[in-house]
Protein backbone atom coordinates (compact mmCIF):
# COMPACT_ATOMS: atom_id res chain seq x y z
CA UNK A 1 0.00 0.00 0.00
CA UNK A 2 2.79 2.31 0.71
CA UNK A 3 4.45 1.57 -2.54
CA UNK A 4 1.32 2.98 -4.50
CA UNK A 5 0.47 6.24 -1.90
CA UNK A 6 4.39 6.96 -3.21
CA UNK A 7 3.58 6.20 -6.64
CA UNK A 8 0.77 8.20 -6.66
CA UNK A 9 2.26 11.08 -4.46
CA UNK A 10 5.40 11.15 -7.00
CA UNK A 11 2.86 11.66 -9.68
CA UNK A 12 1.09 14.37 -8.43
CA UNK A 13 4.02 16.05 -7.61
CA UNK A 14 5.36 16.09 -11.76
CA UNK A 15 1.96 17.24 -12.59
CA UNK A 16 2.38 20.20 -9.71
CA UNK A 17 5.55 20.61 -11.40
CA UNK A 18 4.51 20.58 -14.74
CA UNK A 19 1.53 22.58 -14.64
CA UNK A 20 3.77 25.26 -12.66
CA UNK A 21 5.85 24.98 -15.55
CA UNK A 22 3.05 26.14 -18.06
CA UNK A 23 2.16 29.06 -16.17
CA UNK A 24 5.09 30.20 -16.37
CA UNK A 25 6.18 29.59 -19.63
CA UNK A 26 3.69 28.62 -21.58
CA UNK A 27 3.39 32.00 -23.11
CA UNK A 28 7.06 31.68 -24.85
CA UNK A 29 5.99 28.05 -25.45
CA UNK A 30 2.45 29.91 -27.41
CA UNK A 31 4.76 32.32 -28.85
CA UNK A 32 7.63 29.70 -29.69
CA UNK A 33 5.37 27.55 -32.07
CA UNK A 34 3.47 31.05 -33.82
CA UNK A 35 6.41 31.51 -34.96
CA UNK A 36 7.23 28.49 -35.78
CA UNK A 37 3.84 28.46 -37.81
CA UNK A 38 4.59 31.55 -39.26
CA UNK A 39 8.11 30.86 -40.27
CA UNK A 40 6.94 27.25 -42.31
CA UNK A 41 4.09 29.00 -43.82
CA UNK A 42 6.40 31.87 -45.55
CA UNK A 43 9.56 30.42 -46.14
CA UNK A 44 11.80 26.45 -46.30
CA UNK A 45 14.64 25.58 -46.74
CA UNK A 46 16.56 24.27 -49.74
CA UNK A 47 19.29 21.62 -50.37
CA UNK A 48 21.35 21.57 -53.12
CA UNK A 49 22.47 17.86 -54.27
CA UNK A 50 24.63 18.67 -56.89
CA UNK A 51 27.46 20.81 -58.17
CA UNK A 52 25.70 23.27 -59.88
CA UNK A 53 25.62 25.47 -57.42
CA UNK A 54 28.06 26.89 -55.54
CA UNK A 55 25.84 27.19 -52.18
CA UNK A 56 24.16 24.02 -50.45
CA UNK A 57 21.65 25.86 -48.35
CA UNK A 58 19.51 28.14 -49.54
CA UNK A 59 16.13 29.97 -47.53
CA UNK A 60 13.38 29.96 -50.04
CA UNK A 61 10.56 32.93 -49.36
CA UNK A 62 7.65 31.18 -50.97
CA UNK A 63 5.74 34.71 -50.33
CA UNK A 64 8.60 36.66 -53.05
CA UNK A 65 8.35 35.54 -56.21
CA UNK A 66 9.53 38.88 -57.80
CA UNK A 67 13.09 37.59 -59.10
CA UNK A 68 15.00 39.92 -61.43
CA UNK A 69 18.60 39.12 -62.90
CA UNK A 70 20.98 37.79 -61.01
CA UNK A 71 18.81 36.80 -58.35
CA UNK A 72 18.64 33.30 -57.59
CA UNK A 73 15.23 30.98 -57.94
CA UNK A 74 13.49 28.38 -56.83
CA UNK A 75 11.25 27.00 -59.52
CA UNK A 76 9.18 23.47 -59.39
CA UNK A 77 11.15 21.30 -62.59
CA UNK A 78 8.52 20.53 -65.49
CA UNK A 79 9.27 18.03 -68.25
CA UNK A 80 9.62 19.89 -71.78
CA UNK A 81 7.21 18.09 -74.36
CA UNK A 82 10.49 17.16 -76.08
CA UNK A 83 11.08 14.94 -73.04
CA UNK A 84 12.13 11.09 -73.49
CA UNK A 85 12.87 8.50 -71.67
CA UNK A 86 16.26 8.21 -70.04
CA UNK A 87 18.70 6.43 -72.00
CA UNK A 88 17.21 7.05 -75.18
CA UNK A 89 19.25 7.07 -78.60
CA UNK A 90 16.63 9.17 -80.67
CA UNK A 91 18.17 12.44 -81.43
CA UNK A 92 14.67 14.38 -81.66
CA UNK A 93 14.69 14.19 -77.97
CA UNK A 94 16.19 15.28 -74.98
CA UNK A 95 16.52 13.11 -71.76
CA UNK A 96 13.98 14.14 -68.64
CA UNK A 97 16.00 13.10 -65.26
CA UNK A 98 14.18 14.68 -63.35
CA UNK A 99 11.00 14.53 -61.79
CA UNK A 100 8.64 16.59 -62.36
CA UNK A 101 7.55 19.09 -58.95
CA UNK A 102 11.65 18.52 -57.95
CA UNK A 103 12.39 22.25 -56.73
CA UNK A 104 15.37 23.60 -58.27
CA UNK A 105 17.37 26.35 -58.23
CA UNK A 106 19.54 28.70 -60.55
CA UNK A 107 20.24 31.96 -61.07
CA UNK A 108 18.27 34.29 -63.38
CA UNK A 109 20.23 35.50 -66.29
CA UNK A 110 17.23 36.52 -68.88
CA UNK A 111 13.54 37.79 -68.50
CA UNK A 112 10.80 39.14 -70.81
CA UNK A 113 11.98 41.29 -73.61
CA UNK A 114 15.63 39.60 -73.66
CA UNK A 115 17.13 38.19 -76.53
CA UNK A 116 18.74 34.89 -76.51
CA UNK A 117 20.81 33.73 -79.53
CA UNK A 118 23.65 30.61 -79.97
CA UNK A 119 26.79 31.19 -81.53
CA UNK A 120 28.68 28.27 -82.33
CA UNK A 121 27.66 26.60 -79.23
CA UNK A 122 27.54 29.40 -77.09
CA UNK A 123 24.44 30.77 -75.61
CA UNK A 124 24.52 34.92 -75.56
CA UNK A 125 21.45 36.74 -73.88
CA UNK A 126 21.67 40.57 -75.27
CA UNK A 127 24.90 39.71 -76.93
CA UNK A 128 26.64 38.59 -73.79
CA UNK A 129 28.36 35.38 -73.68
CA UNK A 130 26.12 33.39 -70.71
CA UNK A 131 27.06 29.74 -71.19
CA UNK A 132 28.22 26.98 -73.66
CA UNK A 133 26.13 24.51 -74.78
CA UNK A 134 26.92 20.33 -74.75
CA UNK A 135 25.95 18.20 -76.85
CA UNK A 136 25.47 15.19 -74.41
CA UNK A 137 24.92 15.00 -70.89
CA UNK A 138 27.70 13.10 -68.20
CA UNK A 139 25.77 9.91 -68.53
CA UNK A 140 25.71 10.01 -72.66
CA UNK A 141 22.30 11.01 -73.58
CA UNK A 142 21.65 13.46 -76.03
CA UNK A 143 21.54 17.27 -75.12
CA UNK A 144 19.08 19.67 -77.58
CA UNK A 145 19.77 23.31 -77.35
CA UNK A 146 17.21 25.74 -76.51
CA UNK A 147 16.54 27.74 -79.78
CA UNK A 148 17.08 31.78 -79.89
CA UNK A 149 14.58 34.43 -79.89
CA UNK A 150 13.27 36.59 -77.30
CA UNK A 151 11.74 35.49 -74.01
CA UNK A 152 8.56 35.73 -74.11
CA UNK A 153 6.18 37.41 -70.67
CA UNK A 154 6.01 35.77 -67.69
CA UNK A 155 9.26 33.61 -68.72
CA UNK A 156 12.94 33.35 -67.39
CA UNK A 157 15.72 31.90 -68.50
CA UNK A 158 17.54 30.11 -65.53
CA UNK A 159 21.09 29.15 -65.51
CA UNK A 160 23.63 27.69 -63.21
CA UNK A 161 27.46 28.16 -64.21
CA UNK A 162 28.68 24.56 -63.51
CA UNK A 163 29.53 23.28 -67.41
CA UNK A 164 27.16 20.34 -66.32
CA UNK A 165 23.96 22.29 -65.01
CA UNK A 166 20.87 21.39 -66.46
CA UNK A 167 19.32 24.61 -67.58
CA UNK A 168 18.06 26.96 -69.91
CA UNK A 169 20.21 26.80 -72.41
CA UNK A 170 18.65 22.91 -73.27
CA UNK A 171 15.38 22.48 -74.30
CA UNK A 172 14.65 20.50 -71.56
CA UNK A 173 13.83 22.05 -69.34
CA UNK A 174 14.05 25.31 -71.46
CA UNK A 175 12.42 28.51 -70.24
CA UNK A 176 10.80 28.68 -67.25
CA UNK A 177 7.54 29.64 -66.52
CA UNK A 178 6.19 32.10 -63.68
CA UNK A 179 3.64 30.02 -62.58
CA UNK A 180 6.84 27.28 -61.75
CA UNK A 181 8.39 29.60 -59.51
CA UNK A 182 8.19 28.66 -55.96
CA UNK A 183 10.00 32.04 -54.40
CA UNK A 184 13.60 33.80 -54.15
CA UNK A 185 16.35 32.00 -52.88
CA UNK A 186 19.05 32.90 -50.41
CA UNK A 187 21.95 31.36 -50.31
CA UNK A 188 22.98 30.54 -46.21
CA UNK A 189 26.08 28.30 -46.82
Amino acid sequence: MTVSLSYRDNALRVLDALKHLLKRYGIVLAILVGLIVAFSSRFTIGVNVTESLPHTLYLIDKANRNVVLGDYVAFSWKSNKNACPLGSTNPDCAPNPIPNGTTLIKTVRGMAGDRVSIIEQTVFINKKAVSVIKTHAKDGSHLLPVTGGVIGEGQLYVHADHPDSLDSRYLIPGLIDESQIKGKAYPIF
